[in-house]
């Protein structure tokens, strides 16, 4: 593993519990002991980190917003590139 993006702090499961990352999508993922996203692919997110509402959240001239509803893995991967280090 890389080609690893790590996140700027874990993101825990309960904040999306209503959605279960599909097993085909979990390899992208880097988790810790208690189910905690700590890291992404990089290649998952590449295109996602120039987009420029999530460059302007991760550069911090824009708030990220409260809580996102994810409802799909483009929803996580979303939120996931909004926390990816610097």
């Amino acid at each position: 593993m890389s080609d690893i993006a790590y996140l700027e702090r874990p993101l825990h499961p309960n904040y999306f519990p209503n959605f279960q990352i599909p097993e085909e999508s979990r390899e992208i993922f880097l988790f810790s002991l208690e189910g905690a996203i700590q890291g992404v692919k990089e290649s998952a997110v590449k295109s996602l980190l120039e987009d420029p509402e999530i460059k302007n959240i991760r550069l911090g001239y824009a708030k990220p917003p409260k809580k996102m509803k994810i409802e799909n893995i483009d929803d996580l991967l979303r939120l996931v590139a909004m926390m990816v280090e610097l």
